[in-house]
């Protein structure tokens, strides 16, 4: 059993699916976190999913669900929640646009008795780099909508949360 779970959904990321494996991999290492890393692959046509197999031949924590119908970045989501090996989830973008450094951060809160911890591009530390303009547009037309329907959480669109699977269990069955 993993002290926690890190879902990595995919999409065409050869050029990246390496490096956030093993940074994520080096946090866990760093900060002595038993940690599984399952990437959820929407059946990439690029090279994505044989590096990925080719990783989990050395790192036996790192494992690949390849998704072959119903794609999508929240059923990818959801699916990763469901075969997680863990009781508390985190999720990051492939791209590295989330630092690997603040999961054991994460981690920790959920220990700590929350449900849920939500990264955010818009509070102190946060921020938005190397984007490009059409990027930027869509993640702040989606953030203002997600405020109108939750007003409390700064980045309702955030990629990059950590939770616990009893919160999600329900909704992902």
């Amino acid at each position: 059993m993993y002290d926690l779970t890190v879902v990595i959904p995919t999409y065409n990321e050869e050029a990246n699916v390496r490096n956030i494996i093993t940074e994520v991999d080096a946090v866990f290492k760093r900060n002595n976190l038993n940690g599984e890393i399952l990437v959820v692959d929407d059946n990439s046509p690029d090279e994505t999913i044989s590096i990925v197999k080719e990783i989990k031949n050395t790192k036996p924590n790192v494992n690949i669900i390849v998704r072959l119908a119903d794609h999508g970045l929240s059923q990818s989501v959801a699916e990763g929640f469901v075969q997680a090996s863990s009781e508390i989830l985190v999720v990051i973008d492939a791209d590295l646009s989330h630092p690997p450094a603040l999961i054991p951060s994460m981690y920790h809160e959920i220990v700590g008795g929350n449900d849920i911890v939500i990264g955010s591009r818009y509070t102190d530390g946060g921020g938005i780099k190397k984007w490009p303009l059409k990027r930027r547009v869509i993640s702040l037309g989606a953030t203002f909508l997600g405020r109108l329907l939750f007003p409390d959480v700064s980045d309702p669109v955030s990629g990059f949360f950590a939770v616990r699977k009893s919160v999600v269990a329900q909704v992902c069955h």
